[in-house]
């Protein structure tokens, strides 16, 4: 066994021709796929990213998107930290989900998501590894360094 691999005559998949058993549904287009699943009750679900890459959650107000017509649910950072021991108020990089909802069509979990507002306390920070590594540079998570 040269780097890990048998012989290729010793191979039992690689090399060999595979029959493709949905080869036919996937050509003419009749395959399924769960994305093409629909069941009743369906909902969708869409989340709300953090701008900033290292800040708090102070508030959000969810009041708006909570009334909208086909919102069904909505969850954001602050209620997370009431059932879960880790912090998700806490963003360490921007994208960080601070909010999610869930609602009948994709549309109204879009605009549910816009009428979400949310306030930050925001932290310095830095882009660059250089500046990252330098002990000045503000800590993103108090226990570790910034780079590990």
């Amino acid at each position: 066994m040269r780097g890990g691999w048998k012989p290729i005559d010793e191979m039992r998949h690689m090399t060999k021709r595979t029959l493709r058993v949905d080869g036919r549904e996937i050509v003419t287009g009749r395959a399924q796929y769960t994305g093409d699943v629909r069941p009743d009750g369906m909902l969708y679900a869409r989340l709300m990213s953090c701008p900033h890459p290292n800040c708090t959650v102070l508030s959000v107000d969810t009041s708006e998107a909570e009334a909208l017509p086909g919102v069904e649910a909505v969850w954001h950072a602050l209620e997370w930290d009431k059932w879960y021991s880790l912090s998700f108020s806490r963003v360490v990089y921007a994208g960080d989900h601070v909010a999610a909802v869930a609602a009948t069509t994709p549309a109204i979990a879009e605009d549910a998501i816009r009428l979400i507002r949310a306030e930050y306390d925001v932290y310095p920070f830095s882009v660059r590894l250089q500046d990252s590594l330098r002990a000045a540079t503000p800590r993103v998570r108090s226990e570790r360094p910034n780079v590990t």
